[in-house]
């Protein structure tokens, strides 16, 4: 934040500077905890991602991983990202495969992301 002269405080963003090569590398670490921190970069940063083809690849290893957190990152940077998802088809596709799990969360992180993705989605 910044305050001006007038006494109004202004926001100011920063850009944030992704580092692709090193989330690629986490997100086939062993460490779950790298994996979890993994996640919320993609949910942040994905459409600032310089090469797309190779963060989907990531973010789809994230959607199959076991641990059930990891899934629900996975679902939310999917509906988040979706206009920058390069196969579109195959991300409806997944999100379709999550809103038929047994698990409540994750059918509801997967419809919200449909909605989210809905205006994006070929052919619907």
């Amino acid at each position: 934040m910044v305050f001006s002269g007038s006494g109004r405080i202004r926001v100011v963003r920063c850009r944030r500077m992704v580092d692709q090569a090193e989330i690629h590398k986490k997100a086939r670490s062993k460490d779950v905890s790298e994996r979890r921190e993994e996640s919320e970069e993609f949910y942040r940063y994905f459409i600032l991602f310089p090469d797309k083809k190779q963060a989907w690849s990531d973010l789809r290893m994230l959607r199959k991983d076991k641990n059930a957190y990891l899934q629900w990152k996975a679902v939310e940077s999917i509906g988040r990202a979706f206009p920058h998802i390069p196969d579109k088809n195959q991300a409806c596709a997944a999100l379709h495969k999550f809103s038929k799990k047994n698990n409540i969360i994750l059918r509801a992180k997967a419809v919200k992301a449909i909605g989210q993705a809905f205006p994006y989605i070929p052919g619907k």
